[in-house]
């Protein structure tokens, strides 16, 4: 009789376990939730000419690896190249905050700018020319201000990357595969 009553509160907790995993489920699916597609860089982008100001600098080789990072092939020179993507002038700047008292911390704000065009070699505009751009802000008190280069370093890093992923969802944006789909 123990073991009909044991078999039986099993089949409960399967029931009961399948139930509220479907529940769940449901529930997740009815709020929007759902696995996302990653978008990806068109296939015509795979192999493209990385024309930029300034090639060896932190920025451009944080790019380079995260486009090879994406299956995307960095030509060595532009006469093979079917595209390029033109990052002409990047920046990185701060505004700081005016200090009433030496006492009081100060907040400053560091913005990342890129501009970006993609272009085909034989002048067609993909994607016009625009700028990206990112910023943090960074509160320093009196006492850190000069130990702060290794959190500036840092609020650099963490824009590049910022504005790195948003180049790529340019390359992966729709307006792009339309663009390159119609040569």
């Amino acid at each position: 009789m123990s073991k009909i009553l044991l078999l039986k509160s099993m089949r409960y907790d399967k029931v009961l376990f399948f139930f509220i995993i479907v529940t769940l489920v449901g529930l997740l699916s009815s709020c929007g939730f759902g696995w996302q597609k990653k978008e990806t860089i068109p296939p015509q982008l795979r192999s493209l000419y990385l024309q930029s100001a300034h090639d060896y600098d932190q920025f451009n080789i944080y790019l380079k690896r995260t486009l090879i990072a994406n299956g995307v092939n960095i030509l060595p020179n532009i006469k093979n190249a079917g595209y390029v993507l033109d990052v002409g002038s990047t920046d990185f700047s701060h505004s700081g905050a005016s200090v009433y008292s030496s006492a009081q911390a100060s907040v400053y704000t560091f913005t990342f700018t890129a501009n970006l065009g993609i272009y085909k070699t034989g002048g067609k505009v993909i994607l016009p020319l625009q700028t990206i751009s990112s910023s943090r802000a960074l509160t320093l008190n009196p006492s850190e201000v000069l130990a702060a280069s290794n959190q500036v370093d840092m609020v650099k890093q963490e824009l590049q990357h910022d504005v790195i992923s948003q180049i790529l969802n340019r390359l992966r944006s729709k307006q792009v595969k339309e663009a390159v789909e119609g040569e």
